[in-house]
């Protein structure tokens, strides 16, 4: 069984893997009427043969998950395509990241030697095709996973903690902490929220950190992440959130924090103070 959310983001995944055949095949049949360094000939012929490699796996995982809904309930075929389509969405930023470093590479080459800007041209052509249906990608992966955390609520973990008693020097350790989005809540601040395991129940923990443990974060990162967190922090100007669908995996000791209400929920986030290899 399928929602309208679900039928969308499969949809605009289908669209953009069939964009990124396109604009790849193109960009390999224009590379000989382009010049180019050696280097960089071999680095786009890389992320083009990437991106078709990434085409056929996106087609792929979707009839998978095609057959899957046909006998999952609404709330099953929900939790199936969050999954499945958020892992598809890691793979194509993974190949974004390619293709802005190749841009970044050709760009330069361009300003040095002005015949290599027509090679520059070509590729930025197809990336900007590409990049805009990877954005209407992730708008309707987002919004289905936004339904999916509005129908599957879970607890707060730290104010389960809270509730239970413990003591409010309590510090814990979390040996396997997977970030998929960083939130900007005020200079020098940031949040995420990750779904853990609390007595046999999923709850939502809430983490707390400023800019030096987040930089501590980044230390287990991949480089082309930890790149594109901090170029995202350099030209961040107020509150905003980045999505990081490839993830960073990291360990951390927390504390209990100040209980905080929102507008339809208490809860209690935990502060990193220390950052750790998982």
């Amino acid at each position: 069984m399928t929602t309208p959310e679900i039928q969308a983001a499969m949809a605009e995944c289908r669209d953009c893997a069939t964009v990124m055949l396109e604009n790849a095949t193109f960009v390999q049949r224009e590379l000989p009427n382009v010049q180019m360094d050696a280097d960089h000939l071999s680095q786009t012929e890389q992320v083009c043969s990437d991106m078709v490699g990434t085409k056929h796996d996106i087609i792929s995982d979707l009839f998978e998950l095609d057959e899957k809904l046909q006998s999952a309930n609404v709330a099953q075929s929900r939790d199936y395509a969050a999954s499945t389509l958020g892992r598809l969405v890691r793979w194509m930023s993974e190949d974004m990241v390619k293709m802005h470093e190749l841009i970044v590479g050709l760009e330069a080459a361009g300003q040095r030697d002005p015949k290599s800007g027509s090679a520059f041209m070509l590729v930025l052509e197809s990336a900007t095709n590409i990049l805009n249906a990877f954005n209407r990608v992730k708008a309707a992966v987002d919004l289905l996973k936004a339904e999916v955390r509005t129908t599957n609520f879970r607890p707060d973990y730290g104010l389960a903690l809270i509730r239970a008693g413990v003591n409010r020097d309590l510090q814990s350790n979390f040996y396997t902490l997977h970030l998929d989005h960083i939130s900007a809540i005020c200079p020098g601040q940031f949040t995420t929220l990750i779904t853990v395991i609390l007595n046999g129940a999923e709850h939502a923990l809430t983490l707390d950190f400023d800019e030096d443990k987040l930089n501590d974060i980044l230390e287990r990162a991949q480089p082309a992440t930890a790149s594109r967190v901090r170029s995202w922090l350099h030209t961040l100007q107020d509150a905003g959130t980045l999505e990081i669908p490839e993830l960073i995996t990291f360990g951390a000791r927390t504390s209990l924090g100040e209980e905080q209400r929102a507008e339809k929920e208490i809860y209690v986030p935990l502060i990193i103070q220390e950052v750790f290899a998982e």
